[in-house]
């Protein structure tokens, strides 16, 4: 686990609130009421509509790299989709502003935007999530002052006794109960998932217990402007990297997606405060100890209601600067240091696999294949981290492990002979040659659904780059160039990664599973559990394999959900392997 001393204030601010976007103003808010459909409460209409304003910033422009923080863009937009899907927020009302999108003046503008009547009205709920940097300063009379840290400010994290900077530069945390008093909303809710963040809140005691309808109802008619942060005053916030989260972050999402395993589920923000209170404190082993009040003496509560599962639009993330073609999160890696493989971190969380059944009619009808049914039913799949070579396995790294195990060599294909070319993946190597090497080198074949996180990300993309094929990004026969006839040196279409920056997970060559495999492994529930594993020996005693090859041509064979089954002992000049190691 990774303490970030420096990252005090509202990390994990939910804003259930903003417009359908910044940029659309001059359009009108959609609604959607707050009305549990069955259950104690069926028919009664909570609120007319729901806004949040999600905030996540990872990279910093002016603050050194190792001071950039690991989760928090994907805190946002992960909350995103737990809001839509299972919530009641409509994605043409939630506002996310994602690390160099977060100036302090777009904060400012989009905090600004809620207090719009002509959008946000008093039956409305409005939700605003930060997560990034935060700093308690001292003043010149000794006062502690917080700052909210936006993507352009100047200044000095380790200057704590200077308030000039940030008072120029950065939100001072007490500024956003001005932005969050003139909201017209009844309930307004501000969620802070940051060191120190207990100074936004005056501690009110909480209470678990699942209260009455007219308890609900009572606290319905009443106004609510209240803050959950992750720990007290004096507390810092934990990153964990097996959580792809900071721990509050990620006992938060857990909170809400239990909770919206069934539908009409209502539930208060105190209670919602009281269960954290003691998971967080659990996973952090008394480290933090998230605070909950409301302020300006309102006592009404924030109410949860949640939904039948929604579609979830794909959100349009921008690439951080420094590493443009990762998307979503700058890649993190490591090296293993027996073979010198470079690693990319893939972070826990759940991502979606498999192909819709639309898609799968359609490729059926278009290819009269029955084969993609078994890329069915789509279903959502829970990972814990884990790190996956960056790259396939190369033809230098494998013949290194030969020659300090006497391993028998792979015979070499005619478009590389006698392995010349060792910057090409290798190939003509078995199921059970890339468990030898496994084994060598300290780690393990990927799972289906670990390779294919890897492949496609968290937004359901069909190939590693996005939705629409582009021969551009990958290595396949079907390219117009003389030596299409074999591999290429592994990485060369950085403009194929993943959304993780993982290269070459569509062409060049299929990669070996370490699942067998079974046509209707998906209907089985243990498809669905958290890190699912085949491990029952299937009746042709095949394994998987990904990722399509230089010898595919046909776009289907290049999509992430696509899987193919080679035997166990099979060895093929289109077939190498890649590696992961789990925390």
């Amino acid at each position: 686990m990774k303490t970030k001393s420096w990252m005090c204030l509202l990390p994990t601010l939910i804003v259930l609130l903003l417009l359908c976007g910044l940029c659309a103003q001059a359009q009108k808010t959609k609604t959607l009421a707050v009305a549990p459909k069955t259950g104690t409460y069926a028919g009664q209409t909570f609120y007319s509509n729901s806004h949040a304003l999600l905030i996540g910033i990872h990279s910093y422009a002016n603050l050194p790299k190792e001071n950039w923080l690991d989760f928090a863009d994907k805190d946002a937009t992960d909350l995103r989709d737990v809001l839509v899907r299972s919530y009641g927020f409509l994605p043409e009302n939630v506002t996310v502003l994602l690390n160099e999108q977060a100036t302090k003046q777009a904060i400012e503008d989009a905090l600004s935007a809620l207090a719009d009547e002509e959008k946000v009205k008093p039956d409305d709920r409005v939700m605003v999530f930060f997560s990034g940097h935060g700093q308690t300063v001292t003043l010149n009379d000794g006062t502690p002052r917080g700052f909210l840290i936006p993507y352009d400010a100047k200044v000095d994290l380790k200057r704590l006794n200077n308030p000039a900077p940030y008072l120029k530069t950065c939100l001072p945390m007490d500024s956003i109960w001005n932005y969050l008093e003139a909201v017209p909303a009844r309930h307004r809710l501000l969620i802070a998932d940051a060191c120190f963040g207990g100074l936004l809140a005056k501690s009110k005691g909480i209470n678990a217990e699942r209260p009455n309808r007219a308890v609900v109802a009572s606290l319905l008619t009443r106004p609510a402007l209240q803050v959950l942060t992750a720990g007290d005053s004096g507390q810092e916030v934990i990153e964990d990297p097996k959580l792809g989260h900071s721990a509050f972050t990620f006992k938060l999402l857990e909170e809400l997606r239990a909770q919206a395993a069934t539908a009409d589920q209502v539930f208060l923000t105190s209670q919602l405060a009281g269960a954290l209170k003691t998971s967080v404190g659990n996973q952090t082993n008394g480290k933090q100890s998230p605070q909950f009040g409301n302020h300006d003496n309102t006592e009404g509560d924030f109410v949860f209601v949640s939904t039948a599962p929604q579609p979830v639009p794909v959100l349009n993330i921008p690439a951080h600067p420094s590493v443009p073609s990762v998307g979503i999160a700058e890649a993190k890696l490591k090296k293993n240091a027996k073979d010198g493989a470079e690693m990319v971190f893939i972070p826990a969380g759940e991502f979606t696999m498999g192909s819709s059944q639309a898609d799968l009619d359609a490729l059926v009808n278009q290819h009269s294949r029955g084969g993609f049914k078994s890329e069915g039913p789509q279903h959502k799949v829970m990972l814990d981290g884990y790190y996956i070579y960056r790259t396939p396995v190369t033809v230098a790294q494998y013949l290194k492990f030969c020659e300090e195990t006497g391993h028998r060599k792979p015979d070499a294909p005619k478009f590389n002979p006698n392995w010349s070319k060792r910057d090409h993946p290798i190939v003509n190597v078995s199921y059970n040659d890339a468990l030898d090497y496994c084994a060598w080198a300290g780690v393990k074949l990927p799972t289906e659904a670990q390779w294919e996180k890897a492949a496609r990300g968290t937004d359901g993309r069909k190939f590693p780059w996005g939705d629409v094929f582009d021969r551009s990004k990958l290595w396949s026969s079907e390219r117009d160039e003389a030596d299409a006839g074999g591999t290429k040196p592994v990485g060369s279409f950085p403009s194929g990664a993943s959304p993780f920056g993982v290269l070459d997970m569509a062409g060049n060559v299929y990669q070996w599973c370490r699942d067998w495999y079974d046509p209707h492994f998906y209907a089985d529930p243990l498809a669905a559990a958290q890190n699912p594993e085949n491990q029952s020996v299937g009746e042709m005693k095949h394994r998987v394999v990904r990722g399509g090859s230089w010898g595919d041509q046909d776009p289907v064979y290049f999509r992430s959900a696509y899987r193919l089954d080679i035997p166990a002992t099979g060895r093929d000049i289109s077939g190498g392997f890649r590696c992961v190691s789990e925390l």
